[in-house]
């Protein structure tokens, strides 16, 4: 086995854990885009509420927060 194909194989192997991973989150975002898309992605800042599921970011201490929500032209407005 060459080192070409360990690599390969860890490459593979964390690509399809990420996937895995957050599987809802992509369900999510293409349901939005047929539904009321054309969508895009907003830079909002640090927001700790997180209503739709998005790829959280979870620091050692402290709460999960968002970045970027998305966005669709056609959402019905709350």
């Amino acid at each position: 086995m060459g080192i070409e194909t360990i690599v390969g194989s860890i490459f593979s192997l964390m690509l399809n854990m990420f996937i895995m991973d957050h599987a809802e989150f992509f369900a999510h975002k293409n349901k939005m885009e047929e539904l009321y898309g054309p969508c895009s992605w907003k830079y909002v800042g640090r927001q700790t509420d997180i209503k739709n599921p998005a790829i959280a970011l979870t620091p050692p201490v402290g709460e999960k927060y968002v970045l970027f929500r998305q966005v669709c032209e056609n959402e019905p407005k709350k």
